[in-house]
């Protein structure tokens, strides 16, 4: 009876430790321009790690001329963006110039001129970064997503791309999916010991 007791004190505490490191990792990221005078629009993606800013084409599903793929926005040094964005090689999963147009590899929901939720479709990549862009402005912002779903806003203008990008190989396992796996881990460890204590 004391070993069951124990069994579960350690899978309730491992499942509260790894729903507070879960929440803890998945943040709203907002992203105002940098760069003051040059655009009022402030992003913010829900969840994300990190973003980036720039200017010129974006979300013409054409690679060459996408300036987050190519760095050729004409700020990217004042932007910061003097190399690989989040470290990373990033390829062009799907793209649109109409915000009600599908595109590949992430599907939009309750979608507005100033918000809308997302969910990505696509699995063969290891990292997401969702891009946003508003068309009466040059500038774009992309943020390193953390999760398989979520929602992104604005404040200023209204949205006119949406671009998805893929890095590395493989989808990185959700904290969710990590704690399942531990906690499968643990149970099976204790139903070990009880073996090894009855026998």
């Amino acid at each position: 009876m004391e070993m069951k007791y124990k069994v579960a004190g350690a899978v309730a505490l491992f499942a509260s430790a790894m729903f507070s490191a879960s929440a803890a990792l998945a943040l709203p990221v907002t992203c105002p321009n940098p760069l003051t005078g040059t655009q009022d629009n402030t992003y913010t993606v829900d969840p994300a790690t990190d973003c980036v800013w720039g200017d010129g084409n974006i979300g013409t599903g054409n690679p060459a001329n996408d300036d987050f793929l190519t760095g050729g926005g004409t700020n990217d040094a004042a932007y910061g963006n003097t190399g690989p964005l989040f470290g990373m090689t990033w390829e062009l999963v799907g793209a649109n110039s109409n915000p009600g147009d599908p595109i590949t590899g992430i599907t939009f929901s309750s979608l507005t001129g100033t918000s809308a939720g997302w969910t990505i479709t696509d699995s063969q990549y290891g990292f997401y970064a969702l891009g946003v862009k508003d068309g009466s402005e040059p500038q774009w912002a992309v943020f390193l997503l953390d999760g398989s779903a979520g929602g992104v806003e604005m404040s200023g203008g209204s949205f006119s791309h949406f671009v998805l990008y893929g890095s590395g190989t493989g989808r990185v396992p959700e904290p969710a999916s990590i704690m399942l796996l531990a906690l499968g881990l643990i149970i099976g460890r204790f139903a070990v010991m009880r073996r090894k204590a009855i026998a």
